[in-house]
């Protein structure tokens, strides 16, 4: 060993070639502390003030080492440009930067803003509200450029705020100095007064008699009534209590008193009290009579009843045809038990709860009569439809007939037009092409051996004459409807047809009106099956005219349950029906009964495919249009054999009834018709009242004074 290693390893102790505190590193290997298993190359850094892994740098590189962040400005805020990374936080420095501009000592969050395009704090907003050397503004919540006298504001630019500070109210845009005011209990307008002058302010009546309907010779606006006011201006004697709209009071014919305020002084009901009465007009009992006593329901509660001689009676209208103040019962006639030749009548009013003495009017298998007045001369007319269908063999031809109104009152044979069409079971009128004379519409259901018939339009003109007619296709035509179904102010035709030569499925006809009496047909089909009666009403309430199809039965396979079929009119078309489940419905009935705005479907449940030939006891049915018409929802009524239903306040409490008559239970014509009173909690087999009768109710009842 040479002197200088010797020299070397003496003076150098410490150090030697072995792995002394054995953590794998010699000196020679890098272990800066070879005492020390904890310390060696790669160990791990952490805050203990020793170089743990011999890189010359104690704890800095340490995982656990945080960023300190120095103050360079000297305004006592640290920024992020001077920065120190150690375990333990130098003197001066900060855990976070807080000074936006650490090289500007102006600047920092204590700083005062100032109108210099400059973040003088530090809060992220340039020349925010309240800046120094800004310009005094008023607070604009709202929008409606009039400022909250309550909060000025200063701002280097004008944002949210108004020059002016009158607003009232700086949370609703609707009010401020000129607004309209408006019945919501607020100044809109800022005047310091409250719905005074509103735009939307109703008129109300004085109603000196306490009978809920003013006199609109005195009235007051605004948003509420004041006490003695009411909203109605229809009183026409404000000073007799028992005057009033739809007043209960009996009324006395011409006796310069009109009772109910409807402009007439004559009774628009048999009872005269102006509550709809029931005639229900019987067709044949179970002896095969047709010479029956049809019973007719008065008052209120429908208990006192009358009753008429009646002959196969197939429908009904009521009117005051002489002017004498009492309403008028028409009847038609279709069979009396022998021939189709039988008379129709008029059945006379002369006084309250009084039909006395009829007129015999000439016509044959009549299915159908309507009461207007056809000649535009002030008198109503009759017009009745003809038919040979279901009558004896060899029945000779019958016509639709119109019997013009005398200007007595009167009816002959002599002043009559026949029409020509035969085998017709509608009948319609109105002005169907717009030239200021009524036309009649006339739904023919075969011609001699087919079903293939032409349905007619009589084109109507001066002097009771015609010019003319138009055919239009239908198949087996049961009803037909008269309807501006696009809002062109023009009547639209709708026949319901039944069945065609080959069965029950032809489809219903919509004939658009283009206003050139069909010459060039416009023809939209609806699938129908068996469809046995039409309606239009704004059923779902869009504006547009719906239509609704009741259906009798598909007589070749038997089927009776068939359902009931709800077109909805979109804008001038009908897509795919929303189909009602029902037993054989051939009258169902369309009306509001809930008040909601939708209409409500009441099908009339006459038969199921099982109840035949004696069990007609089976549930009717009301499809109610607030639950879109869903058979979850619909509620059931029980009825037997009803073949018709019909809506009418029958006790005038405002709330719709309904009348479900009867034709044939399965085992006797004379099953009682019965109505369903309506109330705020709807409807309930508990609240009806039955309604006798002697027959089978196959025609409408005629509901007199609805």
């Amino acid at each position: 060993m040479s002197a200088m290693v010797w020299l070397l390893l003496g003076c150098q102790s410490s150090w030697t070639l072995e792995d002394t505190d054995g953590d794998g590193f010699t000196w020679l290997e890098g272990d800066c502390d070879d005492g020390n298993p904890t310390v060696f190359p790669n160990a791990a850094e952490v805050c203990d003030s020793i170089d743990n892994n011999c890189d010359g740098n104690i704890d800095s590189d340490s995982p656990l080492a945080l960023t300190w962040y120095g103050d360079v400005d000297g305004d006592g805020f640290t920024g992020d440009g001077f920065t120190q990374v150690s375990c333990e936080i130098p003197p001066g420095f900060t855990a976070e930067p807080t000074d936006c501009d650490d090289n500007n000592s102006a600047i920092n969050p204590e700083a005062t803003e100032y109108c210099n395009d400059i973040d003088d704090n530090c809060n992220g907003e340039i020349d925010e509200d309240g800046a120094i050397g800004g310009t005094i503004y008023f607070t604009d919540a709202d929008g409606d450029s009039y400022g909250n006298p309550d909060a000025p504001v200063s701002q280097c630019t004008q944002n949210n705020s108004a020059t002016n500070q009158s607003d009232c109210d700086d949370t609703r845009a609707e009010s401020f100095p000129g607004a309209d005011e408006v019945c919501d209990a607020r100044d809109n307008d800022c005047d310091g007064d409250i719905d005074e002058g509103a735009i939307d302010a109703s008129t109300f009546y004085i109603d000196s008699d306490s009978d809920g309907y003013g006199d609109s010779a005195t009235s007051i606006e605004g948003c509420e009534a004041p006490s003695g006011y009411v909203d109605s201006d229809q009183d026409c004697n404000d000073s007799d209590i028992t005057i009033y709209p739809d007043s209960v009071r009996l009324e006395v014919p011409q006796d310069g008193i009109d009772v109910d305020c409807d402009g007439l002084d004559f009774c628009t009901d048999l009872s005269c009290d102006g509550r709809p009465d029931i005639l229900l007009p019987l067709w044949v009992d179970d002896d095969d009579n047709y010479e029956l006593d049809s019973p007719v329901y008065l008052s209120s509660n429908l208990t006192a009843s009358v009753s008429i001689e009646t002959t196969g009676v197939l429908a009904g209208d009521s009117y005051d045809l002489n002017s004498d103040g009492y309403r008028d019962v028409v009847l038609a006639t279709g069979y009396d038990g022998t021939t189709c030749q039988a008379n129709s009548r008029i059945y006379w009013g002369d006084s309250i709860e009084t039909l006395s003495g009829s007129t015999a009017l000439p016509t044959s298998g009549s299915r159908d009569v309507k009461i207007a007045d056809i000649d535009l001369d002030g008198q109503h007319d009759l017009l009745f439809s003809g038919s040979t269908e279901d009558c004896e063999e060899g029945a000779s031809p019958s016509p639709a007939v119109i019997f013009w109104n005398t200007s007595d009152g009167s009816f002959s044979e002599s002043f009559s037009t026949r029409t020509g069409a035969q085998e017709v079971w509608e009948v319609d009128i109105g002005d169907i092409d717009d030239d200021s004379f009524n036309d009649i519409l006339l739904c023919r259901h075969r011609s001699e051996s087919t079903y293939a018939s032409s349905s007619i339009i009589l084109w109507g003109s001066s002097n009771r004459q015609f010019d003319g007619y138009t055919e239009l296709a239908t198949s087996g035509c049961a009803d037909q409807l008269l309807k501006d179904l696009d809002d062109d102010g023009l009547l639209d035709v709708v026949f319901a047809n039944y069945r065609d030569d080959d069965g029950y499925e032809p489809s219903s006809s919509v004939y658009w009106n283009n206003g050139n009496r069909f010459n060039t047909a416009d023809l939209e089909t609806l699938a129908t099956t068996a469809a046995w009666s039409v309606q239009g009403e704004d059923v779902d309430g869009d504006g547009d005219v719906d239509l609704v199809f009741g259906a009798l039965a598909d007589l070749t396979s038997d089927i009776w349950e068939l359902d009931t079929l709800i077109f909805l009119n979109e804008g001038g078309s009908f897509g795919e029906p929303i189909a009602l489940p029902t037993p054989s419905s051939p009258h169902p009935a369309v009306a509001d009964l809930d008040g909601d705005g939708m209409m409500e479907v009441v099908v009339a449940g006459y038969r199921t495919d099982d109840a035949f030939p004696s069990d007609r006891v089976i549930d009717s049915y009301i499809y109610w249009g607030s639950d879109s018409y869903s058979e979850k929802g619909r509620t059931a009524l029980e009825t037997a054999g009803a073949w018709q239903a019909s809506v009418a306040d029958f006790d005038a409490d405002d709330y719709p009834d309904i009348l479900m008559s009867s034709y044939f239970d399965g085992s006797t014509h004379a099953a009682d018709s019965r109505v369903y009173w309506g109330s705020a909690a709807g409807f309930s087999e508990e609240d009806t009242t039955e309604l006798a009768v002697s027959g089978g109710v196959y025609a409408a009842p005629v509901i007199i004074g609805q």
